[in-house]
């Protein structure tokens, strides 16, 4: 028992730093992926190879090229971790915001250390292969050689480093473990170490040796090998703090057997005795209510009547504690729906022997959004099973009540597949259900999404909560899943429909002249507005597709001779089904993107040379009344019929549309100015005042006048 005890308490210590271990390798080798891809982005981008070849005299070109490549949307640091680029030749380092010379310093995660920028340089000025870099007593980098691109000159490096956000991930993992160290074995043998301290240090290759063997002796090391790179992960333990547990439960189980032995030697010594009556007395008691009718052993009949008396005991508990649950549940719904008198709550909270803390009550509404990392998770396990929905359920009741601090109180109840949230606490609720949504997915890998209400005073506000709650629940459908909704956040008022006659047409001609970057920026505004019901969301997801339609059949209509294919309209059909805003407004420029590359694929064929011709003749001349048509083909010595029909077919629109919308544009910075409509229109280039009036119109959906007013 001694042996099996030993082996089944180590099985069970050593699992659980192997599942830690498992979790911190997964999420570093997605980190370590997505460096490895920015790095490959930023040493094969062609500005990068511009920068690397350039002395810094070479200054304003410099300049130029380096606001060029921090505004690349890759160069955008993730939130697990930043980098910079260290150009060689011109000893200058390009971080994610500026750029830094030899005698600048700048911090790496908020660092109280400052770092001289040409000691780092100094430091990476010896890297040809990726490594790991120490450049402080606490800080290292993961370098990357960037080539020269005719030789293999290292011209730069490439340097990232572990953000906060993901060494406080590691330490959240090493919580339970400690004085437990999370080292990174890199391709030079470099190491990266996080502790539970959250101190990030490296180490150099004469320390390597008594990291990883001689404290073989005084540590417990766990390794696994990364999945997507050369890397090796480990767990250090020294063995004082892992086998101080496993101990204390040897210890135990030894008392356990020394006490049974003794237990035994007591018992043979009194049957030697034969003092039996204690036990005749019992078998003749026990004998007199024994329903059997064959004889029994005096053993037999006590072992059958403690098993009978035990099996209903435990029967009578079982339906005890179904009748209080139901009971509990009744008095919850009864809550959110305010039927709860004065009297009925103090016998509830009597009953239950339920603890208050406070005179504030919050409600929570919290929904299961997805089953599907489960089945990942654990084989052979159906996630659309009832009893799978069941034990999810079941499992985040528990995780809700194990999260509440000890000076909160939570009633639950189910409502269909929502756990309904009393929270009864001085603290705040925002807080708690964080700590929530991230230990029901450290636990069970299932996304939930949570609605709060206001916090009111008195139990008597509860249904007040509840509805709250109901209608931040309701908003959060049309919203992404997995996250945090309150109350307060909702708009109370709402007076401006978010997609106007003016943001159709701009919608419609960018899509038509293939210019997806301004398609995309509409787009986004229109859904960072304030949406506060389900039907405006609806109706603005309708209009919007009325409008791509509207842009594919005057792209049909264009190329329907040259390969155009209008089945493509069928991408439009997957907008219907989306569950969120975040899922439409994908979908949506999805489909965008799509046709503004046909778009751009049959314009790219043409002479791009004559457009840029017309549009530099039209941007100096829109303001002249007398330009058209004829006026432009004189001047490029092109046939009017060509130029129209070619202009259409590169920009999606036609001529005269291009240069009223030039008009309009100049306009409506002429009106800012307090000028007469008719000084307006004269400056514009329009012929009259009413010619300009009605194009004004046509274009932003309202007069000159009234905008005028409005701005």
């Amino acid at each position: 028992i001694y042996i099996h005890s030993i082996n089944a308490v180590e099985d069970k210590i050593k699992s659980g730093y192997v599942n830690t271990l498992n979790q911190i390798s997964v999420k570093t080798d997605k980190v370590i992926s997505e460096i490895n891809q920015t790095y490959s982005k930023v040493a094969f981008d062609d500005r990068t190879i511009t920068l690397m070849g350039m002395s810094r005299d070479q200054q304003p070109d410099w300049s130029y090229l380096c606001m060029q490549l921090l505004s690349t949307p890759y160069y955008v640091q993730s939130s697990e971790f930043n980098g910079f680029t260290y150009f060689k030749k011109s000893r200058i380092i390009l971080s994610d915001t500026t750029m830094l010379y030899d005698d600048f310093y700048f911090n790496i995660n908020d660092t109280k250390e400052r770092l001289i920028t040409s000691e780092v340089m100094n430091k990476l000025d010896n890297v040809t292969e990726k490594t790991c870099v120490k450049i402080s007593n606490n800080i290292s980098v993961l370098a990357y050689p960037i080539y020269d691109a005719n030789s293999s000159i290292v011209v730069g490096v490439y340097a990232a480093y572990l953000s906060d956000s993901y060494i406080n991930d590691i330490k959240f993992l090493l919580n339970d473990y400690k004085k437990t160290d999370f080292v990174i074995n890199t391709l030079s043998e470099n190491l990266i170490r996080i502790n539970a301290n959250g101190l990030v240090s490296s180490s150099d290759n004469e320390e390597n040796d008594d990291i990883m063997n001689v404290n073989k002796k005084n540590n417990v090391t766990f390794t696994i090998k990364s999945d997507s790179s050369s890397l090796n992960y480990n767990l250090i333990s020294p063995k004082n703090i892992y086998y101080s547990d496993f101990s204390s439960i040897l210890l135990t189980i030894f008392i356990y057997i020394i006490l049974s032995i003794l237990c035994g030697l007591l018992i043979i010594f009194m049957s030697l005795k034969k003092n039996y009556q204690p036990i005749d007395d019992i078998i003749n008691l026990v004998s007199q209510n024994s329903s059997s009718e064959h004889k029994l052993d005096g053993y037999d009949m006590i072992k059958d009547a403690f098993r009978s008396n035990l099996t209903e005991i435990n029967s009578l508990k079982n339906e005890l504690s179904n009748a209080n649950s139901i009971v509990y549940e009744m008095n919850v719904k009864n809550l959110i729906l305010g039927k709860v008198s004065p009297p009925d709550w103090d016998d509830f909270i009597e009953k239950f022997n339920i603890n208050l803390y406070s005179d504030n009550f919050t409600v929570m509404i919290i929904n299961i959004d997805s089953f599907d990392e489960i089945g990942l998770e654990i084989e052979d396990i159906d996630v659309d099973s009832p009893d799978t929905r069941y034990f999810v359920n079941y499992a985040v009741k528990n995780i809700i009540k194990e999260t509440v601090t000890k000076n909160s109180t939570v009633f639950l109840a189910d409502s269909e597949d929502k756990i309904i949230c009393i929270l009864n606490t001085n603290e705040n609720p925002l807080n708690i259900a964080e700590e929530i949504r991230k230990t029901v997915y450290l636990y069970l890998k299932t996304t939930i999404s949570i609605a709060i209400s206001l916090t009111h005073n008195d139990y008597s506000n509860i249904s007040l909560c509840y509805l709250e709650a109901s209608t931040v629940f309701e908003r959060s459908m049309m919203l992404s899943q997995g996250d945090i909704f309150e109350y307060s956040q909702i708009p109370q008022n709402y007076s401006e429909y978010a997609f106007s006659t003016d943001k159709e047409l701009s919608l419609i001609n960018s899509i038509k002249s293939g210019s997806y970057d301004d398609a995309e920026r509409l787009i986004n505004n229109i859904f960072e507005q304030n949406i506060s019901s389900t039907s405006l969301y609806k109706c603005i997801i309708f209009d919007i597709t009325g409008a791509i339609l509207k842009a594919i059949d005057v792209i049909y209509k264009v190329y329907d001779d040259k390969g155009f294919n209008p089945n493509n309209t069928y991408l439009l059909d997957d907008i219907s089904s989306c569950n969120s805003i975040t899922e439409t407004k994908e979908k949506i420029l999805n489909v965008i993107s799509i046709f503004c590359e046909i778009v751009n694929q049959h314009k790219s064929t043409k002479n791009t040379k004559l457009k840029a011709e017309i549009l530099d003749f039209i941007e100096n001349s829109y303001t002249n009344g007398e330009l058209s048509i004829q006026h432009i083909a004189d001047n490029l010595n092109r046939n009017p019929s060509y130029i129209s029909r070619y202009f259409k077919e590169q920009m999606g629109m036609n001529l005269l549309e291009y240069i009223n919308l030039k008009r309009i544009e100049y306009a409506k910075e002429l009106l800012t100015q307090n000028l007469k409509i008719t000084d307006v229109a004269e400056k514009s280039g329009f012929q009259n005042s009413a010619s300009f009036i009605r194009v004004f119109k046509k274009v932003t959906g309202t007069t000159p006048g009234k905008y005028k007013i409005n701005e």
